[in-house]
């Protein structure tokens, strides 16, 4: 394994930051090209995220305007993938997301989240209007897709956690993946008061809707995307 200090970390987490950048061929082209040296020099995200300058665990507070059981869902898993913990609240028709972590994973989370809630609202006015704009159709597309991908996401949170077991019953040494770190439990209890609720039941949708939306979901990239500084109304 090459010693991570002779990796190029800086360039790694400059192209990182680049993934989040509005000009959609410049993000995807340094993506890739963080993730080749991210497998060259054999570093993890966390690694990466290590070496970042320290910080306090806090939560990023964005909002999505749509309330819908599934998009809670889907950011509970990006946000346990970027080794973050998740609550929301709800209210007139919109979702209010708590991303709990440090700085750079909890912007990697609310980055990701950002961007594959978006797609799946995208795919879901395009594909509807296939079928004569039906709602209810519609909703089951956004049901079934955002479902599917955070499934898709819970897999490869498991399978970076076998890895994990793997590399060390060889005497490598690998990050902690994300289990439930207790300094995110202490803040989620002592600072936000959160509370286990009972999980609503999806609403009945279309199941055709439902089946296009899930076949839509394995095409969506799910690799993870860090940024370099804290999402907007991240609190410490």
């Amino acid at each position: 394994m090459t010693s991570t200090s002779t990796a190029p970390i800086a360039k790694i987490q400059k192209l990182l930051a680049l993934g989040a950048s509005a000009n959609e061929h410049e993000a995807a082209s340094a993506t890739e090209k963080a993730h080749a040296l991210l497998a060259q020099f054999n570093l993890s995200m966390a690694e990466v995220a290590d070496t970042a300058e320290p910080s306090n665990i806090g939560h990023a507070t964005p909002m999505t305007k749509q309330g819908s059981p599934w998009i809670r869902t889907l950011w509970q898993a990006v946000s346990q993938l970027n080794f973050c913990d998740y609550a929301a609240s709800t209210g007139n028709h919109r979702t209010y997301h708590y991303v709990i972590g440090d700085k750079v994973n909890s912007a990697s989370a609310v980055q990701m989240a950002e961007y594959l809630t978006a797609t799946v609202q995208r795919l879901a006015n395009e594909q509807a209007r296939l079928q004569d704009g039906d709602a209810k159709w519609k909703t089951g597309f956004r049901q079934g897709c955002g479902e599917r991908l955070a499934l898709r996401l819970r897999n490869k949170l498991a399978e970076l956690k076998s890895t994990e077991q793997a590399q060390q019953s060889t005497g490598s040494t690998l990050p902690a993946i994300y289990t439930g770190n207790q300094e995110i439990q202490d803040y989620m209890a002592d600072v936000l008061n959160c509370t286990t609720s009972k999980k609503r039941a999806p609403s009945k949708t279309d199941g055709a809707g439902r089946m296009a939306g899930r076949a839509s979901a394995d095409s969506i990239g799910i690799d993870t995307q860090l940024g370099n500084v804290a999402p907007s109304g991240y609190i410490q």
